[in-house]
């Protein structure tokens, strides 16, 4: 037999007080300020996915991520493969090198970068040219 313990957090009410007496209901935490509903994370997941298709995205084609864990990160993890595209996340611990090594060696021709490492675009762009896009 096997025993499921679930963790809750001290603010999380226990089960008997969840629903109508929940503040938080419907919406969700994401990344410092900003908070959205899961229907509203549903609603830019797919916008994020149909823009991909219209710059020309394909089935099966491959698509890099490169940024910090946050609300818009998570949003191109769903949109990626919403868009019928194979998902390739980079370490962020890596070096250029190894960046541009996986971006070929994975096939991506197209690398969504957050703010945090757009200053290393020129450097990946040059070290693997046929992965950017």
């Amino acid at each position: 037999m096997v025993h499921v313990r679930s963790s809750r957090h001290a603010d999380d009410p226990v089960p008997s007080q969840r629903g109508a007496a929940n503040p938080r209901r419907g919406r969700h935490d994401l990344f410092g300020e900003r908070r959205r509903t899961v229907a509203e994370s549903v609603d830019r997941v797919a916008r994020l996915g149909a823009a991909l298709r219209d710059l020309g995205i394909d089935d099966g084609d491959r698509v890099a991520i490169y940024g910090l864990n946050s609300d818009r990160y998570h949003e191109a993890l769903l949109a990626i493969p919403w868009a019928g595209a194979v998902l390739n996340p980079v370490n962020t611990r890596w070096s250029p090198q190894e960046i541009a090594y996986s971006l070929v060696d994975c096939q991506s021709d197209t690398l969504i970068v957050d703010e945090h490492f757009v200053d290393l675009v020129p450097a990946l762009r040059a070290q693997a040219p046929t992965s950017a896009r």
